[in-house]
């Protein structure tokens, strides 16, 4: 469960990525004590400061990103991914022993990959 400063709460589930655009304290917890819980949450500084705090929540398809890259976090909302008021995209893959996925980084940009299971080699 996630609760913001609006005293907003949401159950995120598996599959499922939501966006917070915070202008306070926020928190997450899990209210079972006997069931697990694994939650990446990642921080962005926002483009301007002071934008009204705002929640979204949504569902992927986790058969999209099945050994390919599926966007989920824009700042032009392409693909139907979640709003974000920064120039970022956010992707998540779900690959297989033996998948291989590019992706180009155009010049001047910069890329930062986090692998959540497994290893992987790279090559430039």
């Amino acid at each position: 469960w996630k609760t913001s400063a609006s005293s907003r709460s949401s159950r995120v589930s598996p599959s499922s990525s939501s966006r917070w655009r915070c202008g306070g304290e926020t928190s997450s917890r899990n209210p079972s004590s006997s069931t697990p819980v694994h939650l990446y949450q990642i921080w962005l500084l926002p483009r301007q400061p002071g934008l009204v705090p705002h929640y979204e929540q949504r569902a992927f398809s986790a058969s999209a990103r099945q050994g390919r890259l599926q966007l989920v976090v824009s700042p032009t909302q392409e693909d139907d991914s979640l709003p974000i008021e920064q120039d970022a995209r956010i992707y998540l893959a779900t690959l297989e022993n033996g998948d291989a996925l590019q992706h180009t980084i155009p010049a001047g940009r910069h890329g930062w990959l986090q692998m959540l299971r497994g290893e992987a080699v790279f090559e430039s």
